[in-house]
């Protein structure tokens, strides 16, 4: 939908169905007009991305404390930047035997990045999101069948380009570069058919963000992610 003000359009939202709103503020917008169009409208969101402004005003409406509330650092890639020296030979796609992990570490980002308690999860709709993920060829991983050591989700594919989400590295795992392997390798992948692939993360993950900058990604923007309660 478009908000609009009495002489211009004030910005995009998308109200998804999993209660992803996404905004985008035109330039010149005044934020607290386009914060309040969003809670004026009445349409269910609890997750929020988009202009630090935006989203300040809209979590200046809001009575109980978020579960998160901060900056994203947008990352991006384009063809020649995958670091050659990343590649991984063993990245594959994700099959049935990995369920099991990857359900775990779906609940592991949830609570370590979200702060989304297990007992809140509804665990029937992952389960059955990741199976989807797995049928649909969306999940690769790096690990043997059944032993998944570093994931990676593909997200929206479209005209613009390709968005990576679920970026996870299991805990005995980390410090041996496999994320940066794993985003490297997929990113090279995608970037035949595609103009760029990006990806968003917490400003104050450093390890993450050195990963990505190894893998060939580099910033290219930043928005503010508010999570409800």
């Amino acid at each position: 939908m478009a908000a609009y003000g009495q002489d211009a359009i004030l910005g995009l939202i998308y109200f998804g169905h999993r209660g992803n709103l996404i905004v985008v503020g035109c330039e010149q917008v005044n934020p607290s007009l386009l914060s309040r169009a969003i809670n004026q409208s009445h349409n269910v969101w609890r997750i929020a991305m988009g202009p630090n402004a935006v989203v300040a005003g809209l979590a200046a409406m809001e009575s109980k404390p978020a579960l998160v509330d901060r900056e994203q650092m947008y990352y991006l890639m384009r063809p020649g930047d995958p670091a050659g020296e990343c590649l991984h030979p063993g990245v594959r796609l994700a099959e049935k035997k990995d369920l099991r992990k990857l359900f775990d570490a779906a609940l592991d980002l949830n609570s370590s990045d979200l702060n989304v308690a297990d007992w809140r999860v509804n665990k029937s709709w992952l389960r059955e999101s990741i199976k989807r993920r797995i049928r649909a060829g969306k999940t690769m991983v790096i690990g043997c069948p059944g032993e998944v050591e570093c994931k990676v989700d593909v997200g929206s594919v479209g005209q613009a380009g390709v968005m990576l989400e679920g970026v996870y590295t299991k805990p005995q795992a980390r410090g041996r570069g496999l994320a940066a392997s794993l985003v490297a390798t997929v990113s090279a992948d995608m970037l035949v058919d595609h103009a760029l692939v990006a990806l968003h993360v917490d400003s104050d993950n450093l390890p993450a963000r050195k990963a990505y900058e190894s893998a060939g990604m580099r910033v290219a923007g930043s928005c503010r992610l508010f999570l409800r309660d």
